[in-house]
């Protein structure tokens, strides 16, 4: 090879050197780039200290804003932009804005909606006396069906004591909350005896709109905290998610008063995460899918993993839900 050829093979050789040297630079540049972005993360208020433990621990650079499911949803129908890169919120909310929009002729703004990443069960905690009353009067365990058709009716016809007044019962608020709407889903799957129900099914029963009328007006604002503080005489029964519940019964002194009962079929309030298109939302979604969320969700109580709970949630499609939102709405 003449000497011309060695220092022109020297030159290219050199000059890919550099130019490697620049795109691998580059990709590490936009590699640091993206690990130090801020992120915009929106969570649901049941998963506030979650998502606080998140942006506390993931070490990522989080800006995180706490609302109830419902408030988010409502704004999310209209908007012309998403103020988030990701929404953490147990139940299907983001699959219900995307058909809200889709119904309403607006572009979509999520973009994806993960896998369930954790779940946890609906649960309906109630004062023993009157669980056994109750039970008696259901002929069997204490159902979604039989705690309707008794709320808002006195107790002396439901099994109970006069003394005890009406049946009250508490729902977080299925408009507002996550949990609530998860309840009031799992209520109706007990009611009809399965999820796959649709609203024309629901418009037309009859009894199905007696018994949710006599939930909404037999609706207590009442949580488990209120419930063991204030006694029977503010609330009989409270529904909610076990993951919230949990804590709160193991640090009162007269838990052993009340049982935690989980209707069947069992139906789970599983958290997903909603993204848009855009590449701080795929670093949101790889931290929060991974053991950086998985870890603030299972030291809240919230199950990861576990053989013993349904493969599905067994609540009813996102149209549905939104349906008996509306339909609560106009009960209440």
């Amino acid at each position: 090879m003449s000497p011309l050829a060695i220092r022109i093979g020297a030159l290219v050789a050199a000059v890919a050197m550099i130019v490697g040297a620049i795109v691998v630079r580059g990709k590490l540049n936009d590699r640091r780039s993206e690990r130090n972005a801020v992120l915009r993360l929106t969570c649901a208020t049941e998963l506030g200290d979650v998502c606080q433990d998140f942006a506390d621990t993931s070490g990522a650079k989080v800006v995180l804003t706490v609302e109830d499911a419902g408030v988010t949803a409502d704004k999310l129908t209209g908007a012309s932009e998403s103020p988030f890169d990701g929404w953490l919120t147990p139940g299907p909310f983001p699959q219900l804005v995307q058909e809200a929009r889709r119904a309403g002729g607006r572009p979509a703004l999520i973009d994806r909606v993960s896998k369930p990443i954790a779940r946890t069960r609906v649960a309906i905690v109630m004062w023993k006396e009157r669980a056994a009353a109750l039970t008696a009067f259901c002929k069997g365990a204490v159902a979604w069906t039989c705690l309707g058709n008794a709320a808002n009716g006195p107790w002396k016809a439901a099994g109970g004591k006069d003394t005890w007044g009406t049946v009250k019962t508490a729902l977080p608020d299925p408009v507002v909350t996550a949990s609530g709407l998860v309840a009031l889903g799992a209520g109706t799957v007990g009611f009809v005896g399965r999820a796959d129900v649709s609203s024309t099914e629901l418009q037309d029963n009859d009894a199905f709109g007696v018994w949710l009328g006599d939930l909404a007006r037999a609706q207590v604002a009442a949580d488990v905290s209120t419930m063991l503080a204030g006694g029977p005489a503010i609330v009989d029964a409270v529904a909610g998610l076990e993951a919230q519940m949990t804590p709160v019964l193991a640090a009162a002194a007269n838990a052993g008063d009340v049982n935690v009962i989980y209707p069947s079929p069992v139906v789970t309030a599983d958290v997903v995460l909603g993204t848009v298109a855009s590449k701080q939302s795929a670093r949101l979604a790889e931290l929060l899918e991974g053991k950086a969320g998985r870890d603030p969700l299972e030291r809240a109580g919230w199950k990861v993993a576990s053989p013993s709970l349904p493969r599905t949630s067994g609540l009813p499609d996102p149209g549905l839900l939104a349906y008996l939102r509306g339909a609560w709405r106009d009960a209440a």
